[in-house]
């Protein structure tokens, strides 16, 4: 019985943490590629909207 809610409680931490570690995995390049992008962007108009 004990083991049995310590898997349950374990197993419910690892699925916290895997989900978070997916959704940073995701949201990260996105912020990134958002980032660069916009910067991009700025950068040439800039440059070449003189």
């Amino acid at each position: 019985m004990k083991l049995n809610k310590a898997g349950e409680r374990v197993s419910r931490e690892l699925g916290f943490w895997l989900r978070w570690l997916v959704t940073t995995a995701v949201l990260v390049p996105c912020g990134i590629a958002v980032l660069l992008f916009r910067g991009g962007n700025y950068l040439l108009s800039a440059i070449f909207g003189k």
